[in-house]
């Protein structure tokens, strides 16, 4: 009896690799710790609308500063201005810019992840209950998946809020650490360090 070989070719279709990949964002973030400085040892109540308008700004921030750079390659420099506020802006342009915001990295074809510990917020109140700025604590790591491989951006510090004429609440101030990782990605500036001084009338 003849043996006959059989092989089996197996052949690729060339098709496109990043056609399977994950394309979603998720973000992750929460407040945690919730604490009061006034110069009443009495008033001890974190005002709600406060916290939630704090997470809220923070969330647009990581949106605008972080994920849609990462998608696009660029900052809207225009959307900064419902962020920051004047003093704020004019900081960015100096080399704390590089360590605010995520723009130049290479470009997220996949999942973005946002992950964060959960935010402590501490609101300074004067002698008439006014809320005079409020210290958000940060802790945040965002993972973006680039057609290279996988950029790791993990930005820890302080962002300090003030409240507005028309009541929303804007990004004045910052002390702040930043570390990047993966291929593609160059050496930046890392820390940036701005003190707002206010005072609380007696």
């Amino acid at each position: 009896m003849a043996l006959v070989a059989v092989g089996v070719v197996v052949v690729s279709g060339g098709g496109n690799d990043t056609a399977s990949l994950d394309k979603g964002t998720t973000v992750q973030l929460a407040l945690g710790d919730l604490s009061v400085e006034s110069v009443n040892p009495f008033e001890a109540e974190f005002p709600p609308d406060a916290s939630k308008a704090a997470l809220a700004l923070i969330e647009t921030y990581v949106h605008d500063a972080t994920i849609e750079p990462l998608r696009t390659g660029a900052v809207t420099d225009a959307a900064l201005a419902e962020i920051f506020d004047d003093a704020a802006l004019a900081q960015l342009a100096t080399a704390d810019r590089a360590v605010l915001l995520d723009e130049g990295l290479p470009k997220a074809i996949g999942k973005v992840t946002v992950e964060g510990i959960p935010i402590e917020l501490t609101v300074l109140k004067d002698a008439n209950k006014n809320l005079m700025l409020i210290s958000a604590t940060i802790d945040i790591e965002i993972k973006a998946q680039s057609k290279k491989g996988l950029v790791t951006i993990h930005r820890t510090g302080a962002l300090v809020l003030i409240p507005q004429l028309d009541a929303t609440w804007k990004i004045t101030a910052w002390t702040l650490h930043v570390e990047r990782g993966g291929p593609g990605v160059v050496a930046t500036p890392t820390d940036a360090t701005t003190t707002t001084t206010i005072l609380v009338a007696p």
